[in-house]
């Protein structure tokens, strides 16, 4: 068997051992992202489109240029030293990509071991030899599984999406659905609006849609688990958030509650039925990382299954599934990397069987097979083999939701949502609003320059990702981001609106607004939360270090940095030689003097989720609680509501200079339904 090895500067390819190392160090990918960087080596120095990408890395898969443009871009990230000017793959206008690096090839021969139990079977077929035989193919089979682990060599095995089917029509949100197998039915969550509660339905074998609950609590979770009985998770309102889970009867719909279930918490469930116990993600506090629990519904006894890590700005194990046999435990933990990491874990001793690296914020799991899961982190559709560990893309084309076992054993029901918002300016003292920009997709992390006449913000279609300016003549202007990229932490204008300071996937990023050219600031910071301008040429930062978070500033000239706070940090600005911030696991809007660090509570209710929804205007804090706008003036103290969000449509409202109009998020479009998606899964010899 030939093994290729491709070298070019520090980074080199293994084809048989399926690694990327660079100066030596083994790198973590996605395999396709392995493929694509195999197919660039091949085919060094000429134009590629994204249309040969697709016929040659993806197999003629139906993939959009945009999931094609995202694996560049992740690519990019492991191997360019700066994404934002890239020295191998470089983007050729209106045609794909070209990869120019300096290519080294190293062909060896991978000598055939001799296979000494074929031979010695073929010779000797007597019975006194048939304990021998057995030694063999036991070895074998102990040989196998150690390529398997060391994934040198493994079955392949397509999985295709051949079938999408929509089962309900509405023109709200249907999602988290669960296939009843006693009933043949499936029970979902419908919202009828942004200012209605979900609530609980069934699609039941006569295609009728009935309603379960219709109550003043929001659900959000659903999952039959016998004839008679559905587990469900639910809120006591969307503000405070404190979760609940409860037994609902499916003749009567009585409702008994089985135990609380943490604070600010979008809860997801899984059943055991062999020991009788409902799964879920548990919190105290929402700076705190998820857990997975177990409660007895018989005696209500709580164990905790997993443990995260404690360090840092870790989610923990935020999306789970039981595996089919009810044995083991899969779960993903949210890593620092290219990568979040997906675990298999024995229930019974808490033992980790295995990992595997798969892509960012996975969001749901389910299983095509005793060994195959099917995963999704919102925009694409992955399987995940757990005997190769092979990660594959199958579907970008759409937005995924949760995915659960239909009826047939080859389908998997999910949602496929559809969500619009723009921009919306409100004059607060006459109550009216008008669309400050009308674009089919959703508008976000935006902010406002100091003298009101522009407004920078994250555009998503589904044509493209883009960084925009409505500017003063209220034309649109792509700033042309020189990277693909997936979010926007926040942006913030100088003081002199001649620049614009963004956090982008976690590294910041410089505009110079009048030549529209971007920049990467360099930082010695592998994660960025919020950024600010000081003055036109000093920013503050929030930025993670040996895990924990606080606030620096760091001079654009000079590069040199400085610890402002030693206590947390989150999001901060600086105003009339004060330090305003806000902490990552503490509740409360807080200030110091920068001469000093005694520190004062300016708002100790201040929800610690809201490190977005402040800002400081012309001597005003300008912030948000619950569903209410405040504005209060720092000189005097006072206060006064200015906003009621009471539908939820408006969003991340911005306060401006004037203090009499607020641009916001509105959301114009949310439809949601449930969809069956049917698969086909080959293998590859």
């Amino acid at each position: 068997m030939d093994i290729m090895i491709y070298h070019f500067e520090n980074i080199e390819l293994n084809t048989q051992k399926m690694t990327i190392s660079k100066d030596n160090i083994p790198l973590s990918f996605e395999p396709k992202l392995f493929e694509l960087l195999v197919f660039f080596c091949k085919n060094p120095d000429r134009a590629i489109s994204r249309d040969e990408l697709i016929r040659t890395v993806w197999r003629d898969r139906v993939v959009s240029e945009a999931a094609v443009n995202r694996a560049v871009a992740q690519l990019r990230k492991l191997i360019e030293q700066d994404t934002s000017t890239p020295k191998f793959i470089i983007t050729i206008s209106k045609v794909g990509y070209k990869f120019v690096a300096s290519i080294k090839t190293e062909n060896r021969i991978q000598e055939k071991t001799p296979n000494f139990c074929f031979s010695l079977m073929s010779k000797i077929k007597s019975k006194p030899f048939l304990s021998l035989t057995s030694l063999c193919i036991m070895t074998l089979l102990i040989f196998g599984v150690w390529q398997v682990e060391n994934n040198d060599l493994y079955p392949n095995r397509n999985v295709d999406l051949i079938l999408k089917k929509q089962i309900t029509d509405s023109s709200g949100m249907s999602f988290n659905s669960t296939f009843d197998e006693h009933s043949k039915s499936i029970y979902y969550l419908f919202r009828a609006s942004y200012k209605s509660n979900a609530q609980i339905k069934v699609y039941d074998a006569q295609k009728a849609n009935l309603d379960i609950t219709h109550d003043d609590y929001y659900y959000t979770d659903v999952i039959s688990i016998n004839k008679t009985q559905l587990l469900a998770a639910r809120l006591d309102n969307v503000q405070d958030r404190n979760c609940e889970i409860v037994i609902i009867d499916k003749n009567d719909l009585s409702v008994t509650k089985v135990t609380q279930c943490g604070k600010s918490i979008i809860n997801t469930l899984d059943y055991d039925h062999e020991n009788n116990r409902v799964l879920y993600r548990y919190r105290e506090i929402a700076s705190q990382p998820y857990a997975i629990l177990s409660t007895s519904l018989a005696s209500s006894r709580t164990q905790e299954l997993t443990h995260p890590h404690q360090n840092g700005n870790t989610q923990g194990h935020t999306t789970f599934t039981l595996s089919p046999d009810e044995k083991a435990i899969i779960y993903t933990e949210y890593q620092l990397d290219a990568s979040d990491k997906l675990y298999i874990q024995n229930l019974r001793t808490q033992k980790v069987l295995s990992t595997i690296l798969v892509p960012k914020d996975i969001i749901a799991l389910t299983w095509l097979s005793a060994d195959l899961l099917i995963a999704s982190n919102a925009e694409q559709l992955f399987s995940i083999d757990l005997v190769s560990k092979a990660v594959t893309l199958i579907d970008s084309e759409a937005s995924f939701g949760r995915l659960s076992p239909a009826a047939d054993t080859s389908e998997v029901l999910t949602e496929h949502s559809y969500f619009h918002t723009n921009l919306t300016l409100t004059q607060l003292d006459k109550g009216v609003s008008s669309n400050l920009t009308h674009i089919d997709g959703i508008q976000s992390s935006h902010s406002v320059s100091h003298h009101d006449t522009q407004v920078i913000f994250h555009s998503r279609t589904k044509q493209n990702n883009r960084i925009l300016i409505r500017n003063a003549n209220n034309q649109i202007i792509d700033t042309q981001f020189p990277a693909e990229f997936n979010y926007i932490a926040n942006s913030a204008w100088s003081k002199d609106d001649k620049k614009v300071i963004a956090s982008v996937d976690d590294q910041l990023f410089l505009l110079d607004v009048d030549n529209l050219t971007w920049s990467l600031v360099k930082i010695p910071f592998k994660k960025v939360h919020y950024v600010d301008f000081i003055n036109n040429n000093k920013i503050l930062l929030s930025a993670e270090n040996k895990g924990d978070w606080n606030l620096w500033s760091l001079a654009l000239s000079s590069g040199k940095y400085s610890q402002i706070t030693k206590n947390e940090g989150y999001s901060g600005k600086i105003f009339n030689n004060k330090l305003y911030y806000t902490k990552f696991s503490q509740n409360g809007l807080f200030y110091k003097s920068l001469a000093s660090n005694e520190e004062h509570v300016l708002l100790d209710d201040f929800p610690l989720t809201n490190w977005y929804s402040w800002q400081i205007v012309n001597k005003h804090l300008f912030y948000r609680t619950a569903n209410q706008y405040f504005l209060q003036n720092l000189d005097t103290g006072s206060e006064k509501a200015i906003f009621h969000n009471s539908s939820h449509e408006y969003q991340d409202c911005k306060l401006k200079s004037n203090l009499t109009e607020i641009i916001c998020n509105k959301r114009s479009r949310a439809i949601s339904n449930i969809w069956s998606l049917k698969f086909s899964v080959q293998h590859e010899n």
